[in-house]
Parts: structure tokens; C-alpha cells; sequence
């Protein structure tokens, strides 16, 4: 079983930190996961996972280019809700034929998020810049 622990996940040879081929830490050893199966729900749980918003794009065939070493997961298939791609269903290390051709990756939305409100639709406006959350200031919103 993997950890659900942030520091598990990352996304490599993105634009920004929310966007790129994921990778997951296990045994000590960074992995990447294959795109068999891979789609906008298991794009969502690395977005939340690596608090990254929402899921704009679910790539697949190494959009961001090969990864090196063992490929952790393949059919990886995720409700949505989860919180880390180790509570999906997945098959394992070793029990499929996949190569770093076929790398997924996201890229997620994470420029504005709601924070502190009663439910997701509600919240404090923060903006993403460099690697911390501010809060926008309400100056000319109308």
C-alpha cells in the first residue's frame, strides 16, 4: 500500500508546480505511473493531493516526457474523491507491461482557491504566486 502523504507525489517537466508527469515516492524510489486507464478523475485526486485546484487535463503517451526507473501504478482508476492515487484501484508494480512511453501526467488549474468557507463553493480568495497562497485583496471588485 502506498502512503497518502503529500510528500509521496510530484509532478516533473511541467510549466509551473501544477502541471507535469506524476511521480510517486515508494521504497525511496521515485516512480512514474502508467496512462492505461488514465483519465479526469485520477487527474483530480493528484490536483488535490498536490493542492494544485482543478483538474484541466489528463495526459498521457509522456506528454511531459519519460520518466526513468520503476513504473509504480497502471489501470489506475479513481472515483474523484480520494486523496491520494494509493486509496484508488491500481495495478501494481510488476503485474502489467507498460513503458515510460506511456508516462501520464496533469496539469491543473491551482492560480485561485476558496479557503476557510462553509463549503466549496465559499471562502477567502487566495492567489497562487511563486510557492505560497496570499489572500487577493478586494481592491476594484465589484
Amino acid at each position: 500500500m502506498f502512503s497518502s502523504d503529500k510528500s509521496t507525489i510530484r509532478l516533473v517537466n511541467g510549466i509551473d508546480r501544477c502541471s507535469g508527469r506524476v511521480e510517486i515516492l515508494h521504497e525511496g524510489q521515485w516512480g512514474t505511473v502508467c496512462d492505461d486507464d488514465w483519465d479526469l478523475k485520477d487527474a483530480e485526486v493528484v490536483c488535490r493531493a498536490m493542492d494544485c485546484g482543478t483538474p484541466q487535463r489528463a495526459t498521457s503517451n509522456a506528454f511531459f516526457g519519460e520518466g526513468q526507473g520503476v513504473i509504480w501504478f497502471s489501470s489506475v482508476t479513481c472515483l474523484g474523491n480520494e486523496t491520494s492515487l494509493g486509496h484508488c484501484r491500481y495495478s501494481p508494480s510488476g503485474s502489467f507491461s507498460c513503458s515510460h512511453s506511456e508516462d501520464a501526467g496533469v496539469i491543473c488549474s491551482a492560480t485561485i482557491r476558496l479557503t476557510n468557507g462553509t463549503d466549496m463553493c465559499s471562502g477567502r480568495v487566495e492567489v497562487h504566486r511563486g510557492e505560497h497562497w496570499s489572500p487577493a485583496f478586494n481592491i476594484n471588485w465589484e
